[in-house]
């Protein structure tokens, strides 16, 4: 009773439990136990919560000292250099935020895009669009299940309305057309969302030209909205090109006025002198404007008339500039320099889509497209033809100018007005009888531009689209992981509305989306509690997985989310138009918002919802998306699962949750009741979630590293430090300092990742012995700076242990932290962990060749990417076949990192076994932990999910079963890289011998961390023989007809590239421009489809930003 008394719970547990067995009967000791036993349970709950809050507080005050030495570095940097930017501090700190209330939102298209900056970037995501979107096609090419639903539903709308006339909205290859001209159809159209898009199914309509049926096929090149039916609606596109135009030319006129009258009033003392002042600024804004006028018409002829991104874009495009260079032109920056600084940034820039001429194709009509998209400076510069009608109507202008003064006032002008009555309006405009010769100018430049006007109105109404006849099919492939996301509905509403006749049907008929309570987080790995990863697991639209193989826990059963019924909609749309009726319109942004209760079936923290859906195609064919749906249904695997994560919230078993749900014509959102509110600053990949789930790298590493611990204590060193390269989560480093690390010193560049690791640190009680400092390990000093900056290290570490691995095993720049790391951070004895690495490569067949019967070869060149991209081989098998072994092609010994430093190439043999079309070399690694442990990325063992396989594409040559291929390997400090050489050279090639036919037989998988802009570090190889290269495999092996890239597209991809690296330029050395780029891309992010804006690229611009 004393220790009740003193509140000593557990020695009180422990007498009365010793109590108890003497008198079990007790019931007094038994309520005292009991007592005892949850005042000590509350006494631990209370100490580890102050414990966690503490722990917490100082995770805290270590993220505030990172801040500040941050902000101490660049201090002294303006001190030493003797300048100071033109920001601030604090903008050099600043950091977007994501709020999920911005979903909720609609946003305000003209108000969001009269900002340059974003208008800048909205070209961007179009551009980045138009060349990811051919490749984003193939995954149908490879589903067959889906290629027989939508054909069996095709067939079958053909027999209820034989020799029909069929639009196809999006299928990127043609491959739906083509079914359709196979299967009866009378007309098949088609029309894409792009230009490369287009570019793919006109070069897979023409290999099978030849086949029966396929000239009823015609290709459109506009988008969906510049076109309609003769004697229908005018499409939508061309009549806001129109309205546009007419706007831009308004503003113009009105500028030209403005001038005028400002210089009249200037000068009101005599005639002579009034018109002497007034000729030059009206001769400057009379050229300003015809100039301005012209090139507002001539941007919307010349546009796309959907990809205008503004209604006033052209009219203020001088505005923009001036605008622009104010804000970002250093004081001692010259005009012209500043002009080349717009001019790189991109600001100002309008994307170009020229239209081209319609031609008759038998009874059919063809239009072919002259030019691509693809960021210009000016417009009018790169139109011959609009820049020759402007300098003529300039050069009218002056003529006219000199002519006047030459003669009587009273001269006649051509008859487009009465003079007199524009005279007199002038007057009592201005209160003065003066009337000069700059108001005869202004007159004439003003009736020029009216006639330009109405010659790029006519333009842009030529270019419009018109089929001769509606449809009686409509066939759509604008399906996505999130149901929504590539404008299915709003597609389908403008072709229901102006393109097909009621009662038309619609191939898919219904969608049926399903939806499931999860929970998708991280808890304990290794021992460690790696929960604060879960503060960063988020996505600004709908993450794409695959439930199969991404760990979770389901907290629900399937239950029904949302029923679209696509040919009820139509019917409705169609037949209001025929009634000339509109339907009701609202002003809500949400056509769908319900409220669910969902029962949980598991106890468990619920963040996110997986959701998948069923596609009704026909009658009572019905796919799925996901095999852990309804049992029995086809499985279509190349649309995937989609996850939209949600705040955390505890869920009990038996109880039910809300859900709320909403849909508009482009997104399907969740919400949870009450809705999270969670701000987000910044982003974490989701590579990092699979690699620290990674179990078998997890205790490969665990492994290794104890054993370099002990073996350094073996040798005498007392006090063993470790240096961490790439800390991340701090995974790693907790595993150094439970075997027994007096000291580590993590190194981590994202400060994201490193707040993340300093609060995995303290929360499992390592802050004491491990140390993250965000900063690149090459920047690190074990000594102190003549300046007085403190060293990182205090002294040199025995342990190197580093995973900073891509696909491509160098891609992440581990050989530079190695060279820096031997130099200056590590003793000379000290331990790396991994100690080496192994390359293998493998000859294989990975391409498209006969789809359903149709040539669809050309679509391999699509594929086509700069660098080596990372692929899940293991989980493909069925996309290629080996041609080859694999051998062995390179090795790196991470002791020698002197050696690693400098390129190199290898000339090898590939043996072929099996007779095919080899356009890519697979290629992974085998990392040497120790002389115990191995980790293998190979596709032919078990591994886990970290890393991938990397492929490189390569040049299409027939091989045949027992010959031998050349192949040159060559690294450089930043990447592998392959390219075919002839065996003649390899023979004399005076290199070290390549082991061959090594197979791996380890385990692993890898990331892939290839931008699209590839690796832009690639250094010249500096072998001392140079190996011929060549395009050929070799003289035995024939070259197919298929181009290793699509040559439009590489142009197209190299003027963007360009624009890339500006951009990133000018973001990384101004936090200002930073700030402009990254509210813009939020924003994007937040409602991409209100802008008009792809969604995959302007999510993942917002996701760059963010990280």
């Amino acid at each position: 009773m004393a220790h009740l008394a003193m509140g000593d719970w557990d020695t009180a547990a422990a007498a009365l439990s010793q109590g108890l067995q003497l008198d079990p009967s007790n019931d007094q000791m038994v309520a005292k136990l009991v007592e005892s036993r949850k005042l000590l349970a509350e006494e631990r709950q209370a100490s580890l919560a102050t414990s966690s809050l503490l722990k917490r507080d100082l995770v805290l005050k270590l993220r505030q000292v990172r801040r500040e030495e941050v902000r101490q570095q660049m201090l002294k940097q303006f001190k030493q250099s003797m300048a100071a930017p033109v920001w601030e501090l604090e903008d050099y700190e600043w950091r977007p935020t994501f709020l999920p209330a911005m979903k909720q939102k609609r946003l305000d298209k003209a108000k969001v895009l009269a900002d340059p900056t974003a208008r800048m970037l909205a070209e961007y995501v179009h551009a980045l669009a138009d060349l990811a979107q051919p490749k984003g096609c193939i995954p149908l090419l490879q589903d067959q299940s889906r290629l027989d639903a939508f054909q069996t539903a095709i067939e079958g709308a053909l027999h209820e309305l034989p020799g029909g006339h069929l639009i196809v909205l999006g299928s990127g290859s043609n491959i739906l057309g083509l079914m359709a001209s196979q299967l009866g159809a009378r007309r098949v159209t088609c029309i894409e969302r792009g230009p490369m898009l287009h570019r793919v199914a006109k070069q897979t309509l023409q290999s099978n030209r030849h086949m029966r049926g396929v000239d009823s096929i015609c290709l459109v090149d506009r988008q969906l909205q510049a076109c309609g039916v003769k004697g229908g609606l005018t499409p939508a596109a061309i009549a806001t090109a129109v309205s546009q135009a007419q706007a831009a030319h308004n503003a113009a006129i009105a500028a030209m006025h403005a001038h005028s009258f400002a210089a009249i009033e200037a000068y009101p003392d005599s005639q002579g002198t009034a018109a002497a002042a007034a000729k030059t600024p009206v001769d400057s804004a009379a050229a300003a404007a015809s100039h301005l006028a012209a090139e507002a018409a001539a941007s919307v002829a010349a546009a796309d008339a959907g990809a205008v991104l503004a209604a006033d874009a052209a009219a203020q495009t001088v505005q923009d500039k001036a605008v622009c260079q104010e804000a970002c032109t250093p004081k001692d920056m010259s005009p012209h320099h500043a002009d080349q600084k717009i001019d790189q940034m991109g600001l100002g820039w309008h994307p170009l889509n020229m239209q081209g001429q319609q031609h008759q194709h038998g009874d059919k009509w063809l239009n072919e497209e002259q030019a691509q998209n693809t960021f210009l400076p000016r417009i009018a510069e790169m139109q011959p033809g609009i820049k020759a009608e402007t300098e003529q109507a300039q050069q009218a202008e002056e003529e006219g100018a000199s002519a006047q003064q030459a003669e009587d006032a009273d001269r006649s002008i051509p008859e487009l007005g009465d003079e007199e009555e524009y005279r007199k309006s002038l007057d009592q405009a201005h209160g003065t009888n003066q009337i000069c010769v700059g108001q005869d100018r202004l007159y004439t430049t003003e009736t020029t531009c009216n006639a330009l006007l109405q010659q790029q109105l006519d333009r842009i109404r030529q270019s419009a689209v018109m089929l001769p006849e509606p449809a009686e099919v409509l066939v759509t492939d604008l399906i996505d992981h999130s149901v929504l996301g590539k404008g299915l509905l709003p597609n389908l509403d403008y072709a229901a509305e102006r393109l097909i006749t009621p009662g038309a049907r619609v191939v898919p008929a219904a969608i049926q989306v399903w939806g499931v309570l999860v929970e998708m987080r991280i808890d304990s790995i290794s021992g460690f509690d790696l929960s604060a990863l879960n503060a960063f697991r988020w996505h600004p639209h709908h993450d794409r997985v695959d439930l199969s193989r991404v760990p979770h826990k389901r907290l629900s059963s399937p239950f029904p989310v949302l029923a679209l019924d696509l040919q009820q909609r139509v019917d409705a749309i169609a037949g209001a138009a025929l009634t000339n009726t509109s339907l009701p319109k609202t002003d809500l942004v949400w056509e769908s918002d319900t409220q669910l209760k969902i029962l949980a079936t598991s106890d468990g923290l619920w963040n996110g919802v997986a959701f998948w859906f069923e596609v009704h195609t026909h009658g009572a064919d019905v796919v799925s998306s996901w095999a852990g749906g309804r049992p029995g249904l086809p499985i279509c695997s190349s649309w995937g699962q989609a996850v939209q994560y949600l705040d955390f919230r505890r869920v009990h078993k038996g109880h039910s949750v809300k859900l709320r749900v909403q849909q508009d014509s482009n997104q399907i959102l969740f919400s949870s009741v009450p809705a999270q509110q969670r701000p987000r600053h910044a982003f974490i990949p989701r590579w990092h979630f699979d690699m620290v789930q990674d179990h078998m790298r997890n205790d490969a590493y665990d492994q290794a590293i104890s054993r370099a611990v002990d073996f350094k204590k073996a040798l005498g060193c007392e006090r063993v430090g470790v240096l961490d390269m790439g800390a991340g989560s701090g995974l790693l480093s907790m595993m150094a300092a439970r075997a027994g690390a007096e000291w580590v010193l993590g190194a981590e560049v994202s400060q994201a990742m490193c707040d993340a690791g300093v609060e995995t640190l303290v929360m499992n009680g390592f802050g004491g012995k491990c140390i993250m400092a965000n900063k690149d390990v090459r920047h690190l000093e074990t000594s102190a700076k003549p300046d007085g900056t403190p060293p990182d290290m205090h002294s040199k570490a025995d342990i190197a242990i580093f995973e900073v691995f891509d696909s491509g095993l160098i891609g992440e720049g581990v050989l530079h932290m190695l060279a820096a790391a031997k130099q200056k951070l590590l003793t000379k004895d000290a331990v790396l962990v991994p100690a080496a690495a192994t390359v293998f490569c493998q000859p294989l067949q990975m391409r498209i060749g006969q789809v359903s019967g149709f040539n669809l070869e050309q679509v391999n060149s699509w594929q086509w990417r700069p660098d080596y991209e990372g692929m899940d081989l293991a989980n493909s098998r069925e996309s290629w076949t080996a041609l080859g072994p694999a051998m062995q092609a390179l090795s790196f010994d991470f002791y020698d990192a002197e050696a690693n430093m400098k390129p190199s190439e290898v000339c090898m043999q590939l043996p072929i076994q099996q007779s095919g079309i080899c356009n890519a070399i697979a290629f992974w690694f085998e990392l040497d932990l120790d002389e115990q442990t191995q980790l293998s990325t190979s596709p032919y063992c078990e591994k886990g999910s970290t890393w991938q396989q990397a492929v490189q594409w390569m040049p299409e040559a027939e091989v045949h079963a027992g010959s031998q291929a050349g192949l040159l390997t060559k690294h450089d400090t930043y990447g592998i890289s392959f390219a075919w050489s002839c065996p003649s050279d390899c023979a004399s090639a005076s290199h070290d011998s390549i082991d061959s036919g090594v197979t791996s037989n380890k385990a692993h998988n890898s990331r892939s961390s290839v931008p699209l802009n590839g690796n832009s570090n690639v250094l010249n190889s500096s072998s001392s023989h140079e190996c011929r290269q060549s395009d050929d495999v070799s003289s035995s092996h024939r070259t197919t007809r298929v181009a290793l890239k699509d040559s439009t597209w590489s142009q197209k991809h190299d003027e963007l590239l360009k624009f890339n690296s500006q951009l990133a330029k000018c973001c990384t050395q101004n936090p200002l421009e930073y700030r402009k780029v990254a509210l813009a891309a939020v924003q994007f992010g937040s409602r991409p489809h209100d802008l008009g804006l792809d969604t995959d690229q302007a999510v993942e611009l917002c996701i760059k930003m963010m990280g």
